[in-house]
């Protein structure tokens, strides 16, 4: 019986390190797991920020090779477009503004502000001020100026400043364009719309991660449905938020 006993004793001990076993095999599969998953992240970030640093160059070729005047193109009626050739007047301190349009919206109606030069649109539903009121929208493309974005963020896109004549009654959607290629849904975790205050008395324009925005890997343009809007771009995370 003693012997039963002890043979039945060490036969629990033998499935108990068995099953240890294949519990430590079972982390050690999760471990490596998790660092290809890593690397692959890593792999990523690279190449994000080389896509960021070509088109940095791009822009600082556009801004030097840029005219003292602009076309800025003012909308009276969905089907009625003017152009006129103006010098660019920057009423903003501290930037540098590469392109200007002026859009006028009717509240008995939806209309859109698609100004692709500059990658950035505007959609504007119906109602969103008094449908027996006009108002007019004043749109300023930045592509350099003192900006602080939030740490360990770089700027992928233009800025743009945004006012209006009035109160909107309901949200306007924007679309941003970005140079970031998305290659999967795990990279779109790296980008933010970020705004800043038009009104501050001491520069650099200090910028703040909005909460909300949508991005797609078949698409170079966020989209962000807003009240307001002031100063306005998309940054990248160089880490995982």
């Amino acid at each position: 019986e003693m012997k039963d006993e002890r043979m039945k004793e060490l036969e629990s001990k033998q499935e108990q390190v068995m099953t240890l076993q294949s519990t430590i095999t079972n982390k050690s599969s999760q471990v490596e797991e998790l660092q290809s998953m890593l690397e692959i992240e890593r792999d990523q970030m690279k190449q994000l920020k080389v896509q960021m640093k070509e088109f940095k160059k791009i822009e600082e070729l556009r801004i030097s090779s840029s005219h003292d005047s602009e076309v800025i193109k003012y909308h009276r009626d969905a089907a009625v477009q003017f152009s006129y050739m103006i010098p660019v007047t920057d009423h903003l301190d501290g930037v540098h503004v590469a392109g200007e349009t002026l859009f006028l919206i009717q509240g008995d109606k939806p209309q859109s502000l698609n100004w692709e030069e500059y990658g950035f649109k505007l959609h504007f539903p119906q109602g969103t001020i008094s449908p027996s009121d006009t108002c007019e929208v004043v749109v300023k493309a930045l592509v350099g100026g003192k900006f602080q974005f939030p740490k360990g963020t770089e700027l992928v896109s233009a800025v743009y400043a945004i006012s209006f004549a009035k109160e909107f009654l309901q949200p306007v959607k924007l679309d941003i364009q970005h140079c970031v290629s998305l290659e999967n849904e795990q990279q779109i975790k790296y980008l933010s719309f970020v705004k800043a205050s038009l009104k501050q008395a001491i520069l650099p324009y200090k910028f703040e991660k909005i909460d909300g925005g949508l991005f797609s890997t078949e698409s170079f343009y966020g989209s962000i449905t807003r009240p307001q809007f002031c100063l306005i771009g998309i940054v990248l995370y160089l880490f995982t938020l």
